[in-house]
C-alpha cells in the first residue's frame, strides 16, 4: 500500500455494522493528470469539456474494428437555462441596475458593464454561436474518427437523432456539416 492508499474497515451507522475491505484509491491513483477545476462541477450551467482527455483514449484496439457506433451527446454551449435566468442572473441583473456604482473604485466597471443576454426571450436555452462551433468541431473529430462509416453518395445510412428544443436540432445540424 503506498502512502496515499488507506484500507476501511468498520464502519458504524446506529447498530448496522459494515465491513469493507476493499482499498480505496484517491484520484490521483487513478488519474494521474487529473486537477481539479471549478468549471468542470457546476453542474449544468458549467462550460462544456471533454472529460478525462489526457487518460482515455479513444482510439480502437488493434486487433479490432469499428463497423457501428452510437453516441448519445448533450447540445452545446447556451447562453443560460431558464431556471437560472429566472431565478440568479435576472435578479443580478436589476439589482445591478438599481445601483449606483460611479462612486465605488473597486465595483465602477458595474456602471457601465453590459450583460451578454439582451434579449433573454431569443437567447435562454439557444445555442451560443460557440455552442454550434463545438457541434461542428465534434462533427469533424467523428468524420476523421470514423471515416469508412461516413455514408457514399448522400446515401440514407447516416442518422442523427435529437430532441425536439432548438438546442438540441442546431447542435445536430452543426455535428452533421
Amino acid at each position: 500500500m503506498n502512502k496515499r492508499s488507506t484500507r476501511l474497515w468498520t464502519i458504524s451507522f446506529e447498530e448496522e455494522r459494515l465491513e469493507f475491505n476493499d482499498e480505496i484509491l484517491f484520484s490521483d491513483q487513478t488519474y494521474p493528470n487529473y486537477k481539479f477545476h471549478v468549471l468542470h462541477h457546476l453542474s449544468g450551467i458549467s462550460p462544456y469539456f471533454s472529460s478525462n482527455n489526457d487518460e482515455l483514449s479513444p482510439s480502437v484496439p488493434s486487433e479490432c474494428s469499428v463497423d457501428k457506433t452510437a453516441y448519445l451527446i448533450r447540445h452545446g454551449s447556451v447562453y443560460v437555462d431558464d431556471y437560472d435566468y429566472l431565478k440568479i442572473i435576472e435578479p443580478f441583473l436589476k439589482r445591478i441596475k438599481s445601483q449606483n456604482f460611479s462612486q465605488s473604485n473597486i465595483f465602477s466597471f458595474l456602471s457601465q458593464w453590459k450583460s451578454p443576454i439582451t434579449n433573454s426571450k431569443k437567447q435562454i436555452e439557444r445555442l451560443t454561436r460557440y455552442g454550434y462551433f463545438e457541434g461542428y468541431q465534434f462533427g469533424i473529430e467523428l468524420s476523421y474518427r470514423y471515416k469508412h462509416l461516413l455514408p457514399k453518395n448522400n446515401s440514407n445510412s447516416f442518422r442523427i437523432w435529437t430532441a425536439s428544443s432548438s438546442r438540441t436540432y442546431q447542435s445536430a445540424l452543426a455535428i452533421s456539416q
